[in-house]
C-alpha cells in the first residue's frame, strides 16, 4: 500500500539533464499520473524536488490533479476532526502555488503541500494547538518550508526571528554540550555568531554558556576576542567605570584626544598594557642576548 513518495533528490531539474541515479520530470510525472488516478490509491504525500518550484506547465497540471486528489479523498484533521476539504481549506489549496492568486512565495513554498506532518503523514488543521505550550500542533520550518506535528518533531524558535525551524535545520551554538540553548535558522546564522579574530573559537557570545565574548566598540574596528585571548596585549578589555569595551590600540587613540576628562580605570588598563609589552619586549631582548645576537634598541 502506497502512502508516501519522496522525489525530493532524484528527480533532474530538466529533462535535457542526465545524472546518475536520477529520474527525468518526463519519466515521474506519467508514473505519478497513474497512481493517483487508480481507484481505490492510499497516496497521502507527495515529496517534490525543490527544482520543481517554478511554474512549469507540466509539473502545474500535474499539480492540480494531484490537489484535485487530495480534495476528493475528504480527510478530517487527526485531532479536532474537522474537515479538510471544500470552504476550510478555500484558495490556498493543498499544495502551494496551485492558484495563482493565493501570493505564495513561488520559489520557496511552490509544491509543498499543506496539512500534512512530512513524518507520520498525518492530516492536520492549523488551529488545533499540541496541548503542551499552546503552539500550533502542525508547524512549518522556516527553512526547509517542510511541515511537521509536535508529536514527530517539536520545533525550536530561532532567537534572532522568532520563525519555527526544525531539528534538520536549525543551527546551533558550538557550545550546546555544554549546556547552551542558543538556536537560529540557517537564515540568521551568518550574523549570529562571534569568532575570536585570535584563536578562532566561535560562540553566541552574551547566551553562550562557553567563553565570552567581548566586541571592540572603536569606530571601524569590531576586535572580536574571547575571554582566554582578550588578556594578551592589545586584547579587547571591559572598562567597569566608563563601559566601553576596547581593544588597546582604540582606547589609547579615544584617551589621547583628552587625557584630562580621560577615565582614570582606563588609563590604568593603558598602562598595564604598556608594561606587559615593555615585559614582553625585556624577554625578546634577554633571550636573543643568551642567543648571543647582536641587538641594537
Amino acid at each position: 500500500m502506497l502512502k508516501e513518495i519522496d522525489l525530493t533528490h532524484k528527480v533532474l531539474e530538466r529533462d535535457d539533464e542526465w545524472e546518475q541515479g536520477k529520474l527525468s520530470v518526463s519519466f515521474v510525472l506519467p508514473i505519478l499520473d497513474s497512481i493517483i488516478n487508480t481507484p481505490g490509491n492510499s497516496l497521502t504525500l507527495v515529496r517534490f524536488p525543490k527544482q520543481w518550484r517554478y511554474r512549469s506547465p507540466a509539473v502545474l497540471s500535474f499539480l492540480l490533479d494531484y490537489n484535485r486528489h487530495l480534495e476528493s479523498r475528504q480527510v478530517r484533521c487527526s485531532k479536532c476532526t474537522v474537515g479538510l476539504w471544500g470552504s476550510y481549506i478555500g484558495t490556498k489549496g493543498w499544495i502551494n502555488g496551485v492558484n495563482r492568486h493565493h501570493g505564495d512565495d513561488l520559489y520557496n513554498n511552490h509544491c509543498m503541500q499543506n496539512h500534512t506532518c512530512i513524518k507520520c503523514t498525518k492530516f492536520f488543521c492549523y488551529e488545533c494547538d499540541n496541548g503542551v505550550d499552546g503552539k500550533l500542533m502542525l508547524q512549518t520550518c522556516i527553512d526547509c518550508k517542510e511541515e511537521y506535528c509536535y508529536n514527530c518533531a517539536p520545533m525550536t524558535e530561532c532567537v534572532q526571528c522568532s520563525e519555527n525551524v526544525c531539528n534538520d535545520c536549525r543551527v546551533r551554538c558550538p557550545y550546546s554540550s555544554s549546556g547552551c540553548e542558543y538556536t537560529v535558522c540557517a537564515f540568521c546564522s551568518g550574523d549570529s555568531f562571534m569568532v575570536c579574530d585570535t584563536c578562532g573559537d566561535k560562540g553566541c557570545g552574551e547566551w553562550c554558556t562557553g567563553p565570552g565574548f567581548f566586541v571592540c566598540d572603536g569606530d571601524d574596528c569590531n576586535k572580536v576576542q574571547c575571554e582566554g585571548c582578550r588578556d594578551e596585549p592589545g586584547g579587547v578589555k571591559w572598562c567597569d567605570s566608563c563601559n566601553a569595551s576596547s581593544c588597546a590600540d582604540c582606547r589609547y587613540s579615544k584617551l589621547s584626544k583628552d587625557w584630562g576628562n580621560a577615565c582614570s580605570e582606563c588609563i590604568e588598563l593603558i598602562a598595564g598594557e604598556l608594561g606587559q609589552k615593555i615585559l614582553k619586549d625585556k624577554q625578546i631582548y634577554t633571550n636573543l642576548k643568551n642567543m648571543k645576537c647582536c641587538v641594537w634598541i
